[in-house]
């Protein structure tokens, strides 16, 4: 149709675009122009390296953790596929962390990134606590405060007097949260033995906890209780000590 017969046809097309231009929001970006848009590396999503780890990650580090700590509580150590275990998924999760950190850094320059940096200082903050709970041997005296009172009862139900040679005792499954393989008493000394058929310590021989009214000893009678050719004692509390034998 010729737009000579219709003089207003500029007006009425030069209407419908304007029209369509309000009704149609414009598509925005980040990108600078002549950039395409940016896109997160890792990709999208609640688990994306643009988001920083919250949930998830740091309950993997706590059960990572565990097992390390219930090792630290106790003088013959804990099982050694489960220790293996915890480091390797550690360093994993440290080496993680590295990287994750890096992306979210590097995503947050190009506008894309979600979430607050501070979740990042969780996971040394972390670390940190539980290696100063190692250090100073928070898990053992948290964990022998609870056991206690368990072996102050049966030093006190099994005293006897006067006996130089060493006497086998009879001892609970369980004192506590520990289990126990037997005890001994040498003249006025009471050891009770842990179980260290799976400890990763090497050259180990026994391990537990050993009530020394007198003092650590180190003499020939003690060594063949304990077995092994050298003894490491630690003290804990009052008379009681832990101690370690190795070949």
């Amino acid at each position: 149709m010729p737009v000579e017969r219709y003089p207003h046809m500029h007006e009425l097309i030069a209407e419908q675009d304007a029209g369509q231009a309000v009704r149609s929001p414009p598509i925005t970006s980040n990108a600078p122009a002549g950039v395409d848009p940016p896109y997160p590396p890792g990709g999208v999503g609640p688990f994306s390296f643009s988001r920083p780890p919250r949930l998830v990650f740091h309950l993997v580090l706590a059960l990572a953790t565990a097992p390390l700590l219930l090792a630290a509580s106790s003088p013959a150590g804990g099982r050694f596929l489960w220790m293996l275990g915890s480091v390797l998924i550690l360093a994993a999760a440290g080496l993680l962390w590295l990287v994750w950190v890096g992306l979210w850094f590097s995503a947050r320059r190009r506008n894309f990134a979600v979430g607050s940096s501070r979740w990042f200082i969780l996971a040394p903050v972390a670390g940190a606590v539980v290696v100063a709970m190692l250090a100073f041997d928070v898990p053992l005296h948290l964990r022998w405060s609870q056991a206690r009172p368990a072996f102050d009862r049966f030093v006190e139900e099994s005293a006897t007097q006067g006996r130089v040679e060493p006497i086998e005792l009879d001892t609970p499954s369980r004192m506590g949260t520990y289990v126990i393989d037997r005890a001994e008493r040498l003249d006025g000394q009471t050891f009770v033995f842990l179980d260290t058929s799976s400890s990763p310590r090497p050259f180990l021989t026994s391990a537990g906890f050993a009530h020394l009214p007198d003092g650590p000893r180190h003499d020939l009678p003690v060594m063949n209780v304990l077995g092994g050719e050298r003894v490491e004692y630690r003290h804990l509390v009052g008379d009681w000590y832990t101690f370690s034998a190795y070949w």
